[in-house]
């Protein structure tokens, strides 16, 4: 029972012992399929890995031709098919020589699975694309906005989820139907065995049917993190997740295993003197002086949080389900209405207390509010990709996401999709007088004066870069394997030795602090705007205001050129 991790393969017999095997790849892996006599992992960089099923140790590189991430891969056929961001989809017959196909889509295809003679591949747009071949696709459902994370085949056909709890089933792969999963959280895989199938998501979500049709919640218990895929053996079902967690279970109603609560961070903001972070679990919390966090307030539902900004002179925090919260102090917080179930990714607003505040998410909603968050609009939206961040700059408003997807408005309500001279996703955008910067996918860093003509800058790392901001005349992005980049335009960068190596989501400014979180549980600092000098050691961190249960501290004494890091494990 194989699981992949960022950039090697773990390995169990019975999905409680677990061992580690040899790192054969600097990129992240991020789909798993195992077809006949051979397993195949794919990843960022285009990267696809190989080895003889049972013998993780024996990986190998098989070159593709192409450097965007790849997400999804299944066999069969006697053809393996790999697919990834914008739309891409290559078949193999030898995982030696690789042929790119039109997919028929442009959104990132987010799982692929093979039966009943036939490809099925999902997208972020919520687009379905099937092949008999693994050549010729054709497009089964339109795009619709509604984000497809996982699809898999079973006795009673193939079964699709994605965000709100979606789960759609189809006998063929060519006609779908929406079927109620009794969760409104995202779904992010699905996998068949044992007679049921088994879909697992946001918050802990497990919901298990046996035709597909009918659907069940399941309890795993409370892990804390987001579960991001299931898989199964005859015997046992395992469910993976953020931070490491693995569970199993021998019957669908007990579960047992590393249920590793932690404290992750998606986003992090502040107001010059205050410190505040959110994401898993539901958790806001504040930093305190000596670089511990308390938390101050928990989303609905535990829903994920994916950011937290001070705008127009109040604390907006946005998530899954359209989650909002606001708060005028950075210690008490109400819950907004939005209007919207779309999962919200970034806020924004314009200047000096000019009162209107954007809010943008999944299938690319827009909101605004011009009450300081206290209720909100929805505005005509000029295109359905997802946008994951949105900023206020000198020509106005711009929000970026999924496939290149940039938008323009100078005040927040008439917007316009503009040209980035790419399809690569971007994940975070931000500006100061100076104009925009723009970073995504595979190292993608897009640089404008005035939010509509944007120019490249030569690349430094094909790692995804999920944040970037101004600091004291500068600018610093942030990304996978802990990846720092420093410009002083926005055009010429170069890297920041981090000092580690975990996922960074987000970096903003806090007094004479610079400081990026990760979504495990590690927080990197940096007193000099993360440019060079001094030696940094990490000192422990006790979690103050935890439950009692949670109160361990971890010394981790890496030493950094630049950067100090500091870890916390919670109920570990």
């Amino acid at each position: 029972m194989p699981a992949v991790s960022p950039r090697s393969a773990l390995t169990s017999v019975d999905g409680q012992r677990w061992a580690q095997q040899p790192r054969v790849t600097g990129q992240t892996l991020r789909g798993i399929a195992t077809g006949g006599s051979t397993t195949v992992a794919v990843g960022t960089g285009g990267t696809v890995l190989s080895w003889p099923v049972g013998e993780p140790g024996s990986a190998r590189r098989r070159p593709t031709g192409v450097d965007v991430p790849l997400l999804g891969v299944a066999a069969g056929r006697g053809t393996w098919i790999v697919a990834g961001s914008s739309g891409t989809v290559l078949s193999s017959t030898d995982l030696s020589s690789w042929t790119a196909r039109n997919s028929g889509t442009d959104g990132d295809v987010f799982a692929v699975a093979y039966g009943a003679g036939r490809f099925v591949a999902v997208t972020d747009l919520g687009s379905i694309v099937t092949s008999s071949d693994g050549q010729t696709w054709r497009m089964a459902r339109a795009a619709d906005g509604l984000w497809l994370w996982g699809v898999c085949f079973g006795a009673q056909g193939f079964v699709v989820t994605g965000a709100g709890g979606a789960i759609l089933q189809s006998p063929d792969g060519r006609n779908w139907t929406a079927r109620d999963s009794g969760t409104t959280q995202a779904l992010r895989g699905v996998t068949y065995a044992q007679g049921h199938y088994l879909a697992v998501g946001s918050d802990g979500a497990a919901v298990s049917s046996p035709d597909g049709v009918t659907w069940h919640a399941r309890s795993i218990g409370d892990p804390g993190v987001e579960l991001w895929r299931p898989a199964a053996t005859a015997s046992r079902w395992l469910a993976v997740g953020a931070g490491g967690t693995r569970v199993v279970s021998a019957d669908l109603s007990s579960w047992s295993g590393a249920q590793t609560t932690r404290v992750g961070f998606y986003g992090v903001g502040s107001d010059g003197s205050t410190l505040l972070a959110a994401g898993v679990d539901g958790i806001v919390a504040r930093r305190r002086a000596d670089g511990s966090w308390l938390p101050v307030a928990s989303a609905p539902g535990r829903r994920e949080l994916r950011s937290v900004q001070h705008v127009d002179g109040v604390w907006v925090v946005t998530g899954g389900g359209g989650t909002i919260l606001t708060s005028p102090d950075a210690v008490t917080f109400t819950v907004r209405p939005s209007g919207t179930g779309a999962e919200l990714w970034s806020a924004a607003a314009t200047p000096g207390g000019r009162g209107r505040i954007v809010a943008v998410g999944a299938g690319g909603v827009i909101l605004t509010s011009t009450d300081s968050g206290r209720s909100w609009q929805a505005v005509a939206r000029p295109q359905g990709s997802t946008l994951f961040s949105v900023t206020w700059g000198p020509a106005g408003f711009v929000a970026v996401g999924v496939d290149g997807a940039t938008v323009h408005s100078p005040d927040g309500v008439r917007w316009s999709s503009v040209p980035t001279g790419s399809r690569q996703t971007l994940r975070s955008v931000s500006a100061d007088a100076r104009g925009y910067v723009a970073v995504g996918a595979s190292g993608a860093i897009r640089a404008s004066a005035d939010g509509v003509h944007w120019t490249a800058a030569s690349a430094v790392t094909t790692r995804t870069l999920r944040g970037v901001a101004p600091v004291a005349g500068a600018w610093l992005a942030v990304g996978g394997g802990g990846v720092v980049l420093r410009s002083g335009d926005g055009r010429s960068w170069r890297a920041v030795d981090s000092g580690v190596d975990s996922e960074l989501f987000a970096i903003t400014a806090a007094g004479r602090e610079v400081v990026a979180v990760a979504g495990i549980d590690t927080a990197v600092v940096s007193g000099d705007a993360g440019a060079t000098g001094r030696a940094g050691r990490c000192r422990i961190i006790r979690l103050r205001g935890w439950p009692a249960r949670c109160r361990r501290s971890v010394r981790r004494s890496r030493r950094s050129r630049a950067w100090s890091c500091r870890r916390r494990r919670r109920c570990r």
